[in-house]
């Protein structure tokens, strides 16, 4: 195609008819238009990469192409300023006084992921290596290149998480530099932004869709376009089907960042504005924005280590040590923030704020182990200060009993595995290997479940040993088919005996989850793939739905045991379930104790910072101490322990099928707070027990907002 041609077919691709190369989508379709002219993957690559960053290799292929962008009239690297159009009004923006001079930081630089400022401060390179690279690619990266942890032990990682909540907590840490530079945006123009230029990064393409957002009429063309006069599973074509189902997916995530990026800025700037009025701040610097890496919370000390003076959004003076503490806590303890904001001003006062982040107020708000569960409520029942020592002795061996009891059905699920993998033995092996092969050309990252499992480096390397007694006669280790390797693995579950479980770590023939997890995919697949045919002893989900469904009646049942030990007002098991709830929804943060630096208890100076600095970000709803007041009706901790009850009407949860396929997941304990004035309970929330990681996965308990929580929560913005 001439290069005139090529011109006017990227015009034609999009939506405005005036392709701008900073802007990333614009710049995808560009991609697809030199690949279909038949140009080089590197040229493409190349030439764009250097239309994003503004930079250019003086080459004859180059000036040509420039050239030819005076045809349509523009140079390519002077990007077009695009008009938004139907945004929706939004509140605007309170903005604190500034000068000209914070206009001249390395902010307004920007890394080819989108990071503002240098790569060199923070923990810039970090959100920029997860951008980039996508959550599950960063991990490859760093092994690949030898990039070690900040400690030294292992190979660097991205923050606890997934890729939706590391694309929501970067992304709109980097809304709230834009938001700087352009205070006024919309939010729907600040999503557009973001999708421009974030959406197209590794990161941005691993997002899954958000539902109940509207996406612009361009995307859902696309989608139509490609669709053609097939069906949505099967497209005219396919590959362009899937890149904007992707688009849309991710451009439902960015409206939900710009969400938090508008609240967390406008919250930021109203405090600054407070603390200028009572003469507590000058004149701020950009703001700082801080991810949940390790490398953050260095960044997050070293930024309070050379302040001069740390203080709350309501001007509190603060130690150092202490906000250094609640750094260290971060995730965990006293602190469950995963990102933070901090502002500092010209005479180097520093504001702080720590937030979490979270997609929707439907998301799960806390979540841990069973294992961890139970090793809680034995903590809590021991520092009990109201309970005597008999009835502390009693309430401890109802909960070792109970605990007892769930630890061994949870150790014993890979049981199961061993008759599902012989059952295997005798159904279709190409349907097998069809299967497993369809989860790998499904996963972005290609996981291939049977090399996990047996081979060595994350199924990079050697033969793990233990598989070599298993392979089929004849076969060569070093060329396995999947039809080997699935008989292998089926051979190994099967006769592997009981002390060679998960748990046992020094046991170098044990079962490890990725062993187990091949048993589990391929059935529970295989399962829905032959559907009415399939026969219950290979469905994984059905196999294991009685023990669940045991699991999670042991936790009622000593609920109720623990009752009976301190009736109370309040019962024992209720207590300790309001204190599940209280650490699950954060509420601890109800609380206003004026922070005291002389208070001798660390703890209580921690929980006073807390109190003041610490939001849940929900895609535009905030969750603080003065909205969960309001949502509440209490205005402490101890009046929301005072009317805490415990609903005894419980369900389970199903897996596909609904009840009547009987496969239970899980069970929902729905917890309640009576409100002041007498009136109708308020349904707070619910507290799942649910397995963590497919049907052999151990259990974990979820805590979630009931939806009329999410309602109020809403209302008290």
């Amino acid at each position: 195609m001439h290069f005139s041609g090529i011109v006017s077919e990227w015009a034609w691709r999009v939506n405005d008819g005036m392709p701008d190369p900073k802007n990333r989508t614009h710049v995808e379709f560009l991609r697809d238009v030199l690949r279909e002219s038949g140009y080089s993957e590197s040229f493409i690559q190349d030439y764009t990469q250097n239309l994003l960053e503004g930079t250019y290799k003086d080459n004859a292929q180059n000036r040509k192409l420039d050239r030819v962008g005076d045809e349509w009239g523009a140079d390519p690297s002077t990007p077009k300023k695009k008009v938004a159009t139907g945004a929706k009004a939004k509140k605007k923006t309170t903005t604190a006084t500034t000068t000209k001079d914070t206009e001249k930081d390395d902010t307004t630089k920007q890394s080819s992921a989108g990071i503002h400022g240098d790569l060199k401060s923070g923990d810039n390179q970090d959100k920029h290596d997860v951008l980039e690279h996508g959550f599950d690619g960063v991990k490859e990266y760093y092994e690949k290149n030898g990039i070690k942890a900040e400690d030294g032990k292992g190979f660097k990682k991205p923050a606890p998480g997934s890729a939706g909540s590391a694309f929501n907590e970067i992304v709109s840490g980097e809304g709230i530099h834009i938001l700087h530079a352009n205070p006024n945006m919309t939010e729907e123009e600040l999503a557009e932004k973001m999708f421009n230029e974030y959406g197209q990064t590794g990161l941005g393409q691993e997002q899954k869709k958000s539902s109940g957002i509207d996406v612009p009429p361009r995307l859902e063309q696309a989608k139509l376009a490609a669709k053609g006069k097939g069906t949505n599973k099967k497209p005219d074509n396919p590959e362009a089907f899937k890149k904007a189902e992707q688009q849309i997916a991710t451009y439902t995530k960015c409206i939900i960042v710009a969400r938090a990026a508008k609240d967390k800025s406008d919250k930021t700037n109203e405090r600054v504005k407070n603390l200028q009025e009572s003469g507590n701040f000058g004149t701020p610097k950009p703001p700082q924005t801080f991810y949940g890496t390790a490398k953050s919370l260095k960044a997050q000390k070293t930024a309070v280590e050379n302040a001069d003076r740390v203080i709350m959004p309501d001007g509190t003076t603060l130690r150092k040590e202490d906000v250094q503490e609640l750094i260290r806590q971060s995730g965990g303890g006293l602190n469950p923030s995963d990102t933070a904001t901090f502002v500092e001003d010209d005479k180097g006062t520093l504001m702080i704020q720590f937030h979490s982040d979270k997609t929707d107020p439907s998301d799960p708000q806390g979540s841990k182990t069973l294992t961890t569960d139970m090793a809680d409520l034995q903590k809590r029942i021991d520092s009990n200060k109201t309970l005597s020592p008999e009835k502390k002795k009693a309430a401890q061996a109802v909960v070792k009993e109970f605990n007892g009891k769930m630890s061994t059905i949870e150790t014993t699920y890979d049981d199961s595995t061993a008759a599902i993998a012989e059952k295997l033995e005798n159904m279709d092996m190409d349907a097998q290997v069809e299967v497993m092969q369809e989860l790998t050309n499904k996963s972005k990252t290609k996981k291939n479940y049977l090399n996990l499992a047996m081979f060595d480096n994350k199924g990079k390397g050697e033969l793990n040993p233990k598989y070599k007694i298993h392979l089929p006669k004849g076969a060569d280790p070093d060329n396995l088919s999947d039809a080997e390797k699935i008989q292998a693995v089926r051979s190994f579950i099967k006769t592997a005996t009981p002390e060679n479980t998960s748990g046992n770590k020094t046991n170098p023939n044990r079962k490890t989850e990725a062993d187990l997890k091949v048993i589990s995919k391929l059935s529970e697949n295989l399962t829905k793939k032959m559907g009415k045919d399939a026969p219950e002893e290979i469905n994984i989900k059905k196999v294991l739905a009685k023990r669940r469904t045991e699991v999670v009646d042991l936790h009622r049942s000593r609920k109720e045991e623990l009752d009976k030990v301190e009736p109370g007002p309040p019962a024992l098991g209720d207590l300790e379930e309001s204190n599940e709830v209280i650490e699950g929804f954060h509420l601890s943060i109800l609380d206003d104790e004026p922070y005291n630096e002389n208070e001798k208890d660390q703890s209580k100076r921690l929980k006073a910072i807390m109190s003041g600095t610490f939001d849940i970000h929900m895609g535009g709803t905030v969750a603080n101490r003065d909205t969960l007041r309001t949502a509440l009706g209490v205005n402490s901790l101890q009046e929301f322990k005072d009317n805490f009850r415990v609903n005894e009407e419980e369900r389970y949860t199903y897996g596909d099928g609904g009840e009547e396929g009987g496969i239970v997941t899980g069970k929902v304990v729905y917890t309640y707070v009576i409100n002041n004035a007498g009136g109708d309970p308020i349904k707070l929330g619910e507290k799942t027990y649910r397995s963590s990681d497919g049907p052999t996965g151990t259990t974990r308990t979820i805590i979630k907002y009931a939806d009329e929580m999410q309602q109020l929560l809403k209302d008290a913005q």
